[in-house]
């Protein structure tokens, strides 16, 4: 079953197409005037794009944060209840952190 599922994937995203779409995923920027909700769709139309992408949730995440605005990522902070990428901050508590951030970001698909 593997082997069908990987030679459909293949046929349908050769690997110039796969790995030009995954480098416009891994390289995603949120606009200048576009809103917090405008940016996630954006994003997650880029990842519907490539369904085998093998990215987790987590790296996921990761990399549309680290490309939003300032004052987005200081309101997903604030919602949040903390910094996010807080350097002094337990991991049980980021973890807490990345929950709660998550949930916004996957909410309402």
């Amino acid at each position: 079953m593997e082997d069908v599922k990987r030679k459909f994937l293949i046929k349908l995203f050769p690997p110039p197409r796969y790995l030009n779409v995954k480098s416009t995923i891994t390289t995603f920027l949120q606009g200048p005037d576009e809103s917090l909700y405008e940016a996630r769709e954006k994003y997650k139309s880029l990842l519907r794009m490539c369904p085998n992408h093998k990215f987790d949730d987590v790296i996921e995440l990761n990399m549309f944060y680290n490309e939003l605005r300032s004052e987005i990522k200081m309101f997903l902070d604030a919602f949040a209840g903390g910094f996010y990428y807080d350097k002094e901050c337990d991991r049980s508590k980021q973890s807490e952190l990345s929950v709660k951030i998550f949930f916004l970001y996957k909410s309402s698909t």
